[in-house]
């Protein structure tokens, strides 16, 4: 490769290091002055966006039996922010004049999307109820821009290059998912178990009239990567006078395939509802999630390198609290 051919084909990456002698070329030879060894690496991630559905609902209700519904939803996205990977020499181990290097990625993502849901509710009896849902997949078209930075400090210079500022614009296509649901109803009580299906090897992308990328070694990654993912939810509430104590266990499944433990969710969660009078309701709930993910440094892209997988375990808690007002 020469680095013209690096600066068309690695335009974000790889000539940005060339350009500010993270490598460079020793007797025709690619060369770096970053160790192999004794580095301190470092990953931060600092994102923020939001996510919103407009939902226009229709029911029915067939003799108090059969519920049947039917929504259209428009969605909206916005995620902005950065991503930096950093290796730093740790004190002591200055083997020639490399300090430390920082590549960071900002991105900013938007787009809006439409999806539709349709579902019924059966009453078998006074105890028995059960249900079948189905979502359609949300189709997004979005807007998205990418830049690089990349900084490179030596002992007698520093250097800092600036990527082009790319644009895109595509469609994206979430998986369908179904789902089931059974319900056992006492005078005072009642338990509830909901399931979900979805397999996300069904997600792809598409460009537009405006983007003509061909996203099919895209799709064909995560059709490799993705497979079908089962959620569990079982739920209790038992009614104490005018209140109500809950408790609830849920498994979300990985979405890379059932087994798989990377990107699996429990969660637990107790709460009680109480009655302030006639039109007031106050809600408390705690709940407790526990997931492992594994996950890389850094993209090896066609590099046949074998990087060390790092895996992330998090416990979280969440305390909500609500108060509802009926008019």
């Amino acid at each position: 490769y020469s680095p013209s051919d690096i600066e068309r084909d690695y335009p974000f990456t790889i000539f940005p290091a060339w350009q500010t002698y993270l490598i460079d070329t020793v007797d025709g030879y690619y060369t770096s002055p970053v160790p192999q060894g004794n580095l301190w690496q470092n990953q931060e991630y600092d994102f923020k966006g939001r996510s919103e559905e407009w939902t226009f609902a229709f029911s029915a209700n067939c003799m108090d039996r059969l519920f049947l519904g039917a929504s259209v939803g428009i969605t909206h996205l916005k995620r902005f922010g950065t991503r930096t990977y950093k290796e730093e020499v740790p004190t002591g181990y200055h083997e020639n004049d490399f300090r430390d290097w920082t590549f960071t990625e900002d991105l900013s993502s938007s787009g809006i999307g439409a999806n539709l849901k349709l579902g019924f509710i059966y009453h078998a009896n006074t105890w028995l109820r059960f249900g079948v849902a189905f979502h359609s997949p949300t189709i997004y078209s979005i807007d998205e821009t990418w830049q690089t930075e990349t900084e490179n400090h030596m002992r007698l210079f520093d250097a800092k290059y600036l990527s082009p500022n790319s644009a895109y614009n595509y469609y994206l296509f979430t998986p369908l998912k179904w789902v089931g649901s059974v319900a056992f109803v006492g005078h005072r009580s009642m338990i509830s178990i909901d399931a979900e299906y979805t397999n996300f090897a069904k997600s792809n992308f598409d460009c537009t009239d405006d983007d003509y990328f061909d996203y099919s070694n895209t799709n064909k990654e995560i059709a490799e990567l993705y497979g079908r993912s089962l959620n569990l939810r079982i739920g209790a509430e038992y009614m104490l006078r005018s209140s109500y104590i809950r408790a609830g266990l849920a498994y979300y499944g990985s979405p890379k395939g059932f087994g798989e433990k990377y990107g699996s969710i429990k969660k637990a969660s107790i709460g009680f509802s109480a009655v302030a009078s006639e039109s007031v309701i106050f809600d408390f709930a705690y709940e407790l999630s526990h997931n492992v993910n594994g996950f890389y440094l850094y993209d090896t892209g066609n590099v046949e390198l074998n990087p060390e997988l790092i895996t992330q375990k998090q416990f979280r808690s969440n305390v909500v609290a609500s108060m509802r007002i009926k008019f």
